[in-house]
């Protein structure tokens, strides 16, 4: 994505992995529950109500077909483009909606319940940074033993990294809705 440059193999895999299993999962939380998706889609006010089941189906199978293509090294830049398109039209909806002061509702990423808040879009611009390194050619050299090993700690750590930011973003946003923080 950015001309001419390579990525040690280890972050450009540990950052594709990451991004692929964050794109599955938060694809298959909505799946499992397609109607609810759809009121959340909903509460954002930004759609036709006749748009909106067929939205909830889409989003999410594109979201997977993002996940997939991360995966696989061959597919990794059309993966990475597919989920920064997704990203960007999802962090527009939250922008608009923090914008008319509309935040008393759940974002429906996808797993935790986050309530809709600008924090979102600094986290959704940590994963577009991510989804950028993915994109990245890696650089060729001869991938060791230990570099696998490397990738799946930090692939893990990521995904660590992750859960623990929404789990943060979901009490601090409690906790600011009860007039408790600083």
């Amino acid at each position: 994505m950015l001309a001419g440059l390579t990525l040690d193999p280890v972050l450009a895999d540990a950052a594709a992995a990451a991004m692929g299993c964050i794109f599955l999962s938060a694809a298959w939380v909505k799946l499992m529950d397609v109607k609810r998706f759809a009121a959340v889609l909903d509460n954002y006010a930004l759609l036709p109500d006749d748009w909106l089941d067929p939205v909830a189906w889409l989003l999410p199978l594109l979201e997977m077909a993002a996940g997939l293509l991360l995966l696989f090294s061959a597919s990794r830049a059309a993966g990475s483009a597919l989920a920064l398109v997704l990203l960007a039209l999802v962090s527009a909806a939250v922008a608009v909606n923090v914008a008319r002061g509309r935040t008393g509702f759940e974002c429906g990423c996808g797993g935790d319940e986050l309530p809709l808040a600008g924090s979102l879009l600094l986290r959704n611009a940590a994963l577009a940074a991510l989804l950028l390194m993915a994109a990245q050619r890696p650089a060729e050299r001869a991938v060791v033993w230990v570099d696998v090993v490397t990738t799946v700690m930090l692939t893990l750590f990521l995904l660590g990294l992750f859960k623990v930011t929404n789990l943060l973003l979901g009490q601090r946003e409690k906790l600011e809705r009860l007039g408790k923080t600083p």
